[in-house]
Formats: C-alpha cells, structure tokens, sequence
C-alpha cells in the first residue's frame, strides 16, 4: 500500500513507470525529474513489458493474457490440435514418459 508521499518507479532501459497515490505528490516528482532529464509523458499505460494495464474502480487490474495466447501459437497449443496441450496441475507422473 502507498504511502501519501510516496512514489513508485518501474524501470526498464529508458522506460520509466511512475506511480503515486496523489496527483499533486506525481506532479512534483514529475518536475523535479524535468530539472534534470529531457522527458516525454505518454499518459496512463495501457501495456507495459507484456501487461495489459486496466485502470478498474477498485484500483488497478494486469494481465498477460495477450502474451500467453502468443505463446500458445508459437507452440501451437490451441483448441483442435492434438499434438502439444497444456497438462493439469499437479502432474500426473504416471502421465509423464520415464518415470
């Protein structure tokens, strides 16, 4: 949970993710980081790295789903394919080749 003051910042290469739990607290580190760096606001993400990020009442809501259904066709894991599925969790070993 946020403090008031506080800021968050989620960073990846020259991508930079910041969050607070006021406007006022974001809009004065936002400053303060224009004193020293040239930077770009995008607005509220709508992906970042993957996740889809929804703005929802209760907060926040991500999710991967996107990236999963891209995985499942690189492997071709879909409905109709009989050759790769996704296994039940937990394993059956008695399933599993050589054991």
């Amino acid at each position: 949970m946020l403090v008031k003051d506080e800021v968050l910042l989620f960073i990846y290469v020259d991508d930079i993710l910041v969050m607070s739990k006021t406007k006022q607290v974001y809009e004065r580190f936002r400053d303060l980081l224009k004193t020293e760096f040239n930077i770009k606001e995008l607005g509220k993400p709508e992906h970042i790295l993957g996740v889809r990020v929804e703005f929802v009442k209760s907060g926040i809501s991500l999710s991967q789903r996107q990236y999963i259904e891209e995985i499942l066709r690189t492997f071709s894991v879909h409905k109709g394919n009989k050759g790769l599925h996704p296994n039940g969790a937990p394993l059956d070993s008695k399933k599993v080749s050589g054991i």
